[in-house]
């Protein structure tokens, strides 16, 4: 099922929910965002349109889409004709990013050759026969 983010239409906000440390019982996820609104996710499919009520204060509550994070990707060139140059670039960006799964056994050293070898595209040398 989908996850859908919902704020409060009255306003309630994060430090609302702190100052009603008694009487504020919710089983979900509460998100926090940089405004201060009270954002908190629910779960129902598609087609569904559910009255979501305020957990707090119990008023309307409507679909947003604060708190919701952008997913990180990366494409780069004309990867539907070059599907090998596109692994290369992919992996070339998980490990500058730090997702290497292999960091662990890895020698010092043999991350930046790994580096400079997607860089490169390891095409081999051309051969001359004379």
């Amino acid at each position: 099922m989908p996850t859908y983010h919902y704020a409060c239409s009255a306003g309630c906000t994060l430090d609302d929910v702190r100052k009603s440390s008694g009487t504020f019982t919710f089983e979900g996820t509460i998100i926090a965002v940089k405004s201060g609104t009270l954002i908190w996710e629910v779960q129902h499919g598609m087609s569904e349109e559910p009255s979501i009520k305020c957990p707090l204060c119990g008023k309307k509550a409507s679909r947003t889409m604060e708190g919701i994070g952008a997913p990180e990707w990366f494409i780069r060139g004309n990867c539907y004709l070059d599907k090998a140059g596109c692994k290369r670039e992919m992996d070339l960006y998980k490990l500058n990013k730090g997702d290497d799964p292999y960091a662990g056994m890895r020698q010092p050293g043999e991350v930046d050759h790994i580096k400079d070898k997607l860089r490169r595209g390891d095409k081999p040398k051309p051969k001359y026969f004379t």
